[in-house]
């Protein structure tokens, strides 16, 4: 008997995800940083391994504003 739940309800086209958001900031990251992340798990496992960097990328990458730079990214 197969699992209901393992099913896939719905999946976007390629070009869709090519379009998406998450898509081209992997895509930066990959460039900026070396990566070669090809699915987003291996992208999330970053994030939350390595969330220094992580959030150094989004602020590079959104364009944010600013009047100047960063010390450091996290004040633990």
């Amino acid at each position: 008997m197969e699992d209901k739940n393992s099913s896939i309800l719905w999946q976007p086209v390629p070009d869709r995800v090519e379009q998406a958001n998450i898509t081209k900031f992997i895509k930066f990251v990959n460039e900026e940083y070396g990566y070669s992340f090809s699915d987003y798990y291996k992208f999330y496992n970053w994030s939350v391994e390595k969330i220094e960097e992580f959030w150094e990328a989004v602020w590079k990458y959104s364009g944010i504003i600013h009047s100047s730079g960063y010390e450091y990214v996290l004040d633990e």
